[in-house]
């Protein structure tokens, strides 16, 4: 494994049936458009038991909703630590 290491990774879904929320299950089902977003990261190994990451989800800063009522993050990261277990 390299010291550097990065992914690129495309999500969608197309328009689906949804329960709507605010009405339960007896409420009927409402049409929830379909989405696509795309998330880069990637990571870099400063030791051998140490690596720090980083992801951007949503670069495109879509607005969408995974499931009808609940909007998603806009554009958004993280950073981290990994520290490995020594074996």
């Amino acid at each position: 494994m390299g010291r550097v290491t990065a992914f690129g990774e495309v999500r969608g879904r197309t328009e689906t049936l949804d329960v709507e929320p605010n009405f339960g299950t007896f409420g009927g089902l409402f049409p929830a458009p379909g989405y696509g977003v795309v998330n880069l990261g990637g990571s870099f190994q400063i030791a051998p038991l140490l690596e720090i990451y980083g992801r951007l989800l949503n670069v495109g800063d879509r607005s969408y909703e995974e499931i009808l009522g609940f909007p998603a993050l806009g554009r958004s990261g993280l950073i981290g630590v990994r520290v490995a277990a020594r074996r």
